[in-house]
């Protein structure tokens, strides 16, 4: 319950649409982690008008630079602290291993730069619990939970609506846990919390569903 009641606390501030502002520059976007799902977002900010990403930051500048390169990011460092103080951000995208999100986000949040976070808000309900109250009142600050957008349960949101009330939710969410572990891509600490790590988009559905989480 305590995992629900922190993602809710992001969820419901991030997922209510901001108040529109006209920018007379680009928007300013920092770029963390430079794995798959920072390459998905980068292909994703070509797509939007007026998002420019700012920097790049990963751990090994081997594929940082080469990734940058390809989408026309002009820094590319090692340490987020560097890339802060050298390339100013209007907001960023957190999307780093499980473990380091939490240190990451904190340091963003501190100096006031809104977030999107790849889930999972770190790797347990209390580093949950902090990011929720360190996000504060800042603005459009969200984890990446795309699953509530995705065709099917948005229609089923949308009927559910329709009806007087809910008694009961039934989300089927399958892990391949043995085929992870035999594919060995993902570290063992990461698949030993598979649950809090991918299986978190099923809880995020159940807030959806059924409201914030209380007790």
């Amino acid at each position: 319950m305590k995992l629900a009641s922190a993602l809710d606390a992001i969820i419901g501030k991030g997922h209510r649409r901001p108040p529109v502002r006209t920018l007379s520059r680009p928007l300013r976007i920092g770029i963390v982690g430079a794995g798959k799902a920072g390459a998905y977002h980068l292909d994703a900010l070509r797509g939007i008008e007026g998002a420019q990403p700012a920097f790049l930051v990963n751990r090994g500048s081997v594929r940082a630079a080469a990734l940058a390169a390809r989408h026309g990011v002009g820094l590319v460092a090692a340490d987020l602290a560097e890339a802060l103080d050298k390339a100013p951000i209007d907001a960023a995208i957190v999307a780093v291993p499980p473990a380091a999100t939490l240190a990451t986000t904190l340091m963003l949040l501190e100096r006031g730069v809104p977030c999107l976070v790849e889930k999972p808000p770190g790797v347990s309900a209390d580093e949950a619990v902090r990011l929720a109250a360190a996000a504060g009142t800042l603005p459009a600050t969200c984890i990446a939970f795309n699953r509530r957008f995705m065709t099917g349960p948005r229609r089923a949101y949308e009927l559910a609506a329709r009806l007087p009330g809910i008694y009961a939710i039934h989300i089927e969410a399958p892990e391949p846990i043995d085929s992870l572990y035999q594919r060995r891509h993902k570290p063992d600490d990461e698949l030993r919390q598979w649950e809090t790590v991918n299986s978190i988009h099923a809880v995020d559905l159940f807030t959806l569903f059924a409201g914030p989480a209380s007790g």
